[in-house]
């Protein structure tokens, strides 16, 4: 994700709007490897945060840097667990498929023994 489509999904991400994985993915790589677009979005997001505190009439929590790396490494944690849970599925799904096959072969030339 480049730097112009990273400023067109943040206010979708500060909304939790951002339904594609794949791009939430790559929003959340790209807040972290460009310093510029996580400053935009610390600042996106503190105005939200100020905004949304005002309307509530609640207290604001100053700490808006950590709030936001903390939503940032929930979801970088969330993606972890989503690729190991793929990864451990496709490793289990071969297997499967792996012993289904030597099974058949193994019927296979059961079957073959039988008939000589």
């Amino acid at each position: 994700m480049d730097c112009r489509e990273f400023h067109i999904h943040i206010n979708d991400f500060l909304d939790n709007k951002i339904d594609d994985e794949k791009t939430l993915e790559e929003f959340v790589e790209h807040a972290n490897s460009c310093d510029t677009c996580k400053d935009d979005l610390e600042i996106y997001y503190a105005v939200a945060s100020g905004l949304d505190s005002e309307a509530k009439g609640t207290q604001y929590d100053y700490d808006f840097e950590g709030k936001l790396n903390t939503i940032i490494d929930d979801y970088k944690e969330d993606f972890d667990i989503n690729y190991k849970v793929r990864f451990f599925s496709k490793t289990l799904f071969f297997i499967a498929e792996f012993s289904l096959v030597v099974s058949c072969v193994l019927i296979v030339l059961n079957y073959l023994r039988l008939l000589l």
